[in-house]
C-alpha cells in the first residue's frame, strides 16, 4: 500500500486581493486498487501532471473519496472517468441549496455572517470576494464527473475494507474525512484540519471557515483520537503530512503503510 501526498496550486486573480494557496490531493496505491481523496481545483492541468510524473494514469483510478463538496476539493473529479465517485449526499445538498442562496443575496458579506459567525468584518469581505468569483465561475456539477458513478455515503455503498469516513462536522454540517488503515494509518482530514497547527490546537494561517465551531472543536477532538496510534499520518487539507505524535514533516514523497 503507496501513499503519494501532492499539493496542487489554487490561483483566482479576478479578485480584488488575489487568492493563492495550495490544496491536498492524496493519492493510495494498493495492489487491488488505485485511490484518490480529494482532487483539487479545476486550475490548469496541475493535477493530471502531477500524475504522469508518477506514472499513473487517471484512467485506472477506481475510487475518487471527496471529504464535502467544495470545488477546491472535487475540481478535477472528472479526470477519473472510471473511478467510483463517494461523497455524502446531505453534503452535496446542502451545498447546492447553500450556494443557491448566497448566489442570490442582495447582501452576501451578511449572508456570510450568519453563515460563519467565527469570522471578522475584514475576513467576511475578502471571503464574500472570493466566493462571489468561486460559486459564479466554477462550482459546476460537471466538474465532479460521471453522476452515474456517484455513491452515496448514506446507502453503504461497498468500499475497501481499508478505507473508512468519519463524519466531522463543522466546517460543513456533513463533512467527512477518511481513515485508512494497514501496517499503519493515515488520516485524511480534509478541512476539518486545514494545516497542522489546527491539530495541535492552535491557529492556522488560514481564514477560519467554520459552520459550527463547537462542531468543529468536537471533530478536531475525534481526529486527534483517531491519529493517536504510533505512526499514524495526517494530511491536512491545505498544507504537507505529518506525524501525529511529535509533527514531524513527511522527508519522503511516497509512504508505505503495508
Amino acid at each position: 500500500m503507496h501513499v503519494y501526498p501532492l499539493l496542487l496550486p489554487v490561483v483566482i486573480e479576478e479578485t480584488r486581493l488575489p487568492f493563492r494557496f495550495l490544496a491536498s490531493a492524496t493519492v493510495l496505491r494498493t495492489a487491488d486498487e488505485l485511490i484518490i481523496f480529494d482532487t483539487g481545483f479545476p486550475y490548469g492541468d496541475d493535477l493530471a501532471v502531477r500524475l504522469r510524473e508518477l506514472s499513473l494514469d487517471p484512467d485506472d483510478f477506481t475510487y475518487v473519496f471527496n471529504t464535502h463538496y467544495h470545488v477546491d476539493h472535487f475540481g478535477s473529479n472528472r479526470l477519473f472517468k472510471n473511478a467510483v465517485k463517494v461523497l455524502s449526499r446531505e453534503e452535496y445538498k446542502f451545498q447546492k441549496a447553500w450556494s443557491g442562496r448566497f448566489l442570490g443575496s442582495p447582501d452576501r458579506e451578511g449572508f456570510l455572517s450568519s453563515s460563519f459567525p467565527a469570522l471578522g468584518g475584514r475576513e467576511t469581505r475578502m471571503l464574500a470576494d472570493f466566493l462571489s468569483v468561486v460559486q459564479e465561475k466554477y462550482f459546476r456539477d460537471d466538474y465532479f464527473g460521471d453522476w452515474e458513478r456517484v455513491r452515496y455515503l448514506e446507502d453503504g455503498p461497498l468500499l475497501p475494507d481499508y478505507v473508512r469516513a468519519v463524519h466531522t462536522p463543522g466546517h460543513t454540517p456533513y463533512h467527512r474525512s477518511y481513515i485508512v488503515k494497514g501496517s499503519g494509518s493515515l488520516v485524511v482530514t480534509g478541512d476539518c484540519i486545514p494545516g497542522k497547527k489546527a491539530f495541535f490546537g492552535k491557529r492556522d494561517n488560514f481564514i477560519q471557515v467554520e459552520m459550527d465551531s463547537d462542531a468543529m472543536r468536537r471533530s478536531t477532538g475525534l481526529i486527534r483520537e483517531l491519529a493517536s496510534a504510533p505512526g499514524t499520518v495526517v494530511q491536512p487539507s491545505h498544507a504537507e503530512p505529518f506525524m501525529a505524535e511529535d509533527g514531524a514533516p513527511l522527508r519522503e514523497s511516497v509512504l508505505h503503510l503495508g
